[in-house]
């Protein structure tokens, strides 16, 4: 178990419109440049990273960042979320994975600076982060193992810090569909992104269980201007020590 250095947190962000936000130029600068970083491994890399920030609104989540502090990326992959975050000014950024060959790509695209860590989503071996973010991971885990996840990232964040899950909407029904034949495709199929089942909640069931843990909460839908239902839970937890889920 280690402790994060340099934590520290921001502002408690005010509660965020639905309405898409507009890029700004630095967004795209660093947008390109997080794609030329994918560029040098040949088309497959900077095709994939490319789909990831078209089909999800990555740059959105990216803007509710802390500026101080160590970010963790659970279930990073092969880092785009690590890559764009470096390239908007975040200096402290730790990526979480379980999978070997995603982190062997990872390194690959990122400098030695970005701490990578091979672990499970439900056993966090990390102390005092500013901020814990998991992008569209969590519904490929079983509904046991979410709570898990939930009470390790409750202990991995220091008193105030911040938690941000970017997931799905499940009752956005046509759009839901697409998201669950990407995945299918994703899980099944071509064997980029480690998982068996879903298990999807609302955005209701996870700010429940966000605030059972120990947090505060409260979800974004994100879904305007994208084909998936994505939503976003924005949880801070409260001082002192996390609570123990009550039922």
């Amino acid at each position: 178990m280690s402790t994060v250095p340099g934590s520290g947190t921001g502002e408690w962000p005010a509660r965020l419109s639905p309405a898409p936000r507009r890029r700004t130029a630095q967004d795209l600068a660093a947008l390109a440049r997080t794609l030329c970083a994918y560029a040098v491994g040949g088309p497959w890399p900077l095709l994939r990273a490319s789909w990831r920030f078209a089909s999800a609104p990555l740059a959105r989540v990216a803007a509710v960042l802390p500026q101080e502090g160590t970010i963790v990326d659970v279930g990073c992959g092969q880092g785009h979320f690590l890559r764009y975050c470096l390239e908007t000014g975040h200096q402290r950024l730790i990526g979480v994975e379980l999978s070997s060959r995603s982190l062997t790509r990872a390194r690959v695209c990122l400098p030695p600076a970005v701490r990578l860590v091979r672990a499970a989503a439900e056993t966090l071996p990390l102390r005092g982060a500013a901020c814990v973010v998991v992008l569209d991971v969590l519904y490929l885990l079983e509904p046991r193992s979410q709570e898990m996840f939930l009470a390790s990232a409750a202990v991995a964040l220091q008193p105030g810090g911040f938690l941000i899950i970017k997931t799905m909407e499940p009752s956005r029904r046509i759009r839901q569909t697409l998201n669950r034949l990407q995945e299918w495709l994703a899980v099944r199929v071509l064997h980029i992104t480690l998982g068996r089942d879903f298990h999807f909640r609302s955005s209701t069931e996870w700010v429940s269980l966000c605030r059972r843990h120990g947090m505060s909460a409260y979800s974004v839908p994100l879904w305007r201007g994208y084909v998936h239902p994505h939503v976003m839970i924005v949880a801070r937890r409260i001082d002192g020590e996390p609570t123990q889920p009550q039922g």
